[in-house]
């Protein structure tokens, strides 16, 4: 089976669907961590809003980290600027032909990717099994092929 899993998207469709939980995006971790992540932002006004208006400078991205770090226990995942060149691909990526999920940039990303990192960030400590939907299992892969 494994030779068929060629994407993160592969891996967490098959992972949902021996769980049963194919299809089922809602999840309750989600909206809490969505909260939590946006009552600490009294600047942001949806989820669509663009990372660069929420937290405008690197000060304002330290206090950030550090309050989630605190109350919450969350880290923030690496929050890195736009690279302005072409980077080479990374072994896997050569090995492999295929591409891991990129690092969200701090200036074109939203407050909805930058939840969904978080989780995949955090996601030992926040989606304990069993997972209740397929974007579970989904931030769930994302993070172990991202952090391991």
């Amino acid at each position: 089976m494994s030779e068929k899993l060629y994407t993160v998207g592969d891996v967490a469709t098959w992972f949902s669907q021996q769980l049963g939980v194919a299809g089922q995006r809602y999840s309750a971790v989600r909206a809490d961590v969505a909260a939590q992540l946006l009552a600490e932002l009294p600047a942001a006004t949806a989820e669509a809003m663009p990372l660069r208006e929420a937290l405008p400078d690197a000060q304002a991205l330290k206090s950030y980290r550090y309050a989630l770090r605190n109350r919450y226990g969350l880290v923030l995942p690496p929050l890195a600027a736009p690279p302005t060149f072409s980077a080479s691909p990374a072994l896997w990526e050569v090995l492999t032909g295929r591409q891991l999920p990129k690092t969200p940039y701090w200036h074109t990303q939203t407050l909805t990717e930058l939840i969904d990192w978080t989780i995949a960030a955090n996601y030992e400590k926040l989606l304990v099994p069993p997972l209740g939907s397929y974007y579970e299992v989904e931030q769930a892969v994302i993070g172990i092929t991202s952090y391991s």
